[in-house]
């Protein structure tokens, strides 16, 4: 199985004592195959250096180039479908254009 990872969900998923952590795990047991653009990558490292530190980003980011069950994609076409999350469009790209088989992601809204 082919998956894009929203940062929302990897982020929460790399610590042990995460509730999420099984996520993390599932990747390390070749469960799934995590595909990804260089905007992907850019943006996962962004935000560890931003919550976590510049070392957890670095080692995260070292695993997930160097691991077997990754796929790197470069999509030729934008579709432009989300214009609402310049991100998440290209998540969507890369999915139409590689056909991969999902994007998992968390979106959260405020309540009012």
């Amino acid at each position: 199985m082919k998956i894009v990872l929203d940062t929302n969900c990897l982020l929460p998923s790399i610590f042990k004592s995460s509730p999420y952590y099984w996520l993390w795990q599932a990747f390390r047991n070749f469960d799934f195959t995590l595909c990804y653009t260089t905007e992907i990558l850019n943006e996962y490292e962004e935000k560890m250096c931003e919550h976590y530190s510049e070392s957890v980003a670095k080692s995260i980011i070292d695993e997930l180039l160097n691991a077997v069950n990754t796929q790197k994609s470069a999509p030729y076409y934008k579709w432009n479908l989300i214009h609402t999350d310049p991100l998440f469009g290209i998540v969507c790209d890369s999915v139409v254009s590689e056909e991969w088989g999902f994007s998992v992601g968390l979106r959260f809204r405020t309540l009012s």
